[in-house]
C-alpha cells in the first residue's frame, strides 16, 4: 500500500511540475509575443514620427523661403516704378520672372508637403492604436504628444520624441547605453 501511495505520489508531483513548467514556458511565450509587437509597432510608429519631424523642419524652412519670394518682387516692382525706362528697369523685369519662377517652384513644393501631411495625418491615428492596445500607458501617452505636436516647432517634436523612445526603450527593458 505504501509503494502505491509512493508511486502515486510521485505521479502527481510530477504532473504537478509538467504543468508548472507549461505555464512557466506559455508565460514566456507570451511575454516574447508582447515584447516583439511592441517593437514592431514602437518602429512605426518612430518612422512614422520621424517623417512628420521631417515634415515640420521643412515648414519652418519653407515658410522662410515663401517669406522672402513674397517680399523681393514687391521690392523690385517698387524699384521699377521709380527706375527710368532702360538697362536698369529691364534688369529689374527680369529679376521679377525669375523670382516668379521661383515662387512657383515654392508653391509647387508646398503642395507636395501638403499631400505628405495628409498621409502622415491619416497614419497618425492608426499608428497610435497598437500603442494603446500593447501600453505601457506611459509610451502610448508619450507617444500622442508627440502625434499631436504637428503644429509645434522642429524642437518641440524632436524633445517629444526623445521623451516617448527612452519610454519605449524602459517598456522593451533596453538599456539606455545600448544602441
Amino acid at each position: 500500500m505504501q509503494v502505491l501511495l509512493t508511486i502515486f505520489g510521485a505521479a502527481l508531483v510530477t504532473a504537478g511540475a509538467g504543468f508548472a513548467g507549461a505555464a512557466i514556458q506559455g508565460r514566456r511565450e507570451h511575454n516574447r509575443w508582447v515584447r516583439q509587437e511592441r517593437l514592431a509597432a514602437y518602429l512605426k510608429f518612430l518612422f512614422t514620427a520621424n517623417d512628420m519631424w521631417d515634415l515640420v523642419n521643412e515648414r519652418e524652412k519653407g515658410s522662410a523661403e515663401t517669406k522672402r519670394l513674397q517680399a523681393e518682387p514687391i521690392e523690385a516692382r517698387n524699384a521699377i516704378a521709380t527706375a527710368p525706362p532702360g538697362e536698369e528697369r529691364d534688369r529689374l523685369l527680369e529679376r521679377i520672372a525669375h523670382l516668379q519662377a521661383d515662387l512657383d517652384r515654392n508653391i509647387a513644393k508646398i503642395d507636395m508637403r501638403l499631400e505628405r501631411w495628409h498621409a502622415i495625418d491619416a497614419k497618425r491615428t492608426k499608428m497610435l492604436v497598437p500603442l494603446d492596445f500593447l501600453g505601457p500607458t506611459d509610451v502610448a501617452q508619450a507617444a500622442r504628444r508627440v502625434a499631436f505636436a504637428i503644429n509645434n516647432d522642429p524642437d518641440a517634436i524632436s524633445w517629444r520624441l526623445v521623451k516617448t523612445q527612452a519610454a519605449m526603450r524602459r517598456a522593451l527593458g533596453i538599456k539606455a547605453g545600448h544602441r
